[in-house]
């Protein structure tokens, strides 16, 4: 019931929105990190007119591939994986800032600072 309180639009098409915008941000920071071999054409194979370019598109699709599989294990290995509608942020920056505000005593019915 409260959950249907703030939501003005459609809440599947905000969800899908946040979810290919989530996905477009996690493929622009993975993807630097992925490096593949370039595939040229003509290297180790026979060139010019009326060659047959088949196994060159076979070897561009090939590493197009390998590039996918190993974003994809990235992609798994992230803390946010299969939470939807989640972005966990684990930048060290973040965690440098965010250090300062931690709490140095701990308050009376504590005893550790692990969690529960």
């Amino acid at each position: 019931m409260m959950k249907s309180l703030f939501v003005t639009e459609d809440e599947n098409a905000v969800m899908e929105q946040f979810e290919q915008e989530k996905q477009n941000e996690i493929a622009k920071e993975i993807g630097g990190q992925v490096s593949v071999p370039v595939v040229k054409q003509g290297w180790n194979e026979w060139a010019g007119s009326g060659v047959n370019n088949q196994r060159f598109q076979e070897k561009v699709a090939r590493a197009e591939d390998i590039k996918k599989q190993k974003i994809d294990e990235l992609r798994k290995k992230r803390a946010d994986h299969k939470m939807r509608g989640v972005v966990v942020n684990t930048e060290d920056r973040d965690k440098k800032f965010a250090h300062k505000f931690w709490v140095k005593d701990l308050p009376h019915p504590y005893n550790s600072v692990e969690q529960y």
